[in-house]
């Protein structure tokens, strides 16, 4: 695996929902329809979305989002052939420092019984 290369999550893309979709693929309406509710709400802070790409493929990508000192790990994936190699890791820690760097020093994941 080359180096991972951590960047803004700039736009909704077809890569985006298609490992949406494989990730929670528990999710009635799919991962797709969940990943753009998440990028395009209103408010979304785009340095809270962060993408994970490994020689130009996507490895995987988190959302977060923050209320005062609360950052929240809204979504997380990460592609089949990049598991348990850190991408996760990686993608949780920037995500972290982003968070912290807007006040957040307690965070909260959230999930349902599916998953």
């Amino acid at each position: 695996m080359a180096p991972l290369i951590l960047s803004d999550t700039l736009e909704l893309s077809a890569d985006l929902t298609q490992l949406g979709d494989a990730a929670f693929d528990r999710e009635p309406l799919g991962g797709g329809p969940l990943v753009r509710l998440l990028l395009t709400r209103p408010g979304q802070a785009r340095h809270l979305s962060v993408i994970a790409n490994d020689g130009g493929r996507l490895a995987g990508w988190i959302i977060g989002s923050h209320s005062g000192t609360t950052g929240f790990i809204d979504a997380f994936a990460v592609g089949p052939s990049h598991r348990r190699r850190g991408v996760a890791t990686a993608l949780l820690a920037e995500l972290e420092s982003r968070l912290r760097s807007v006040g957040a020093h307690e965070f909260a994941v959230g999930g349902t019984d599916r998953f």
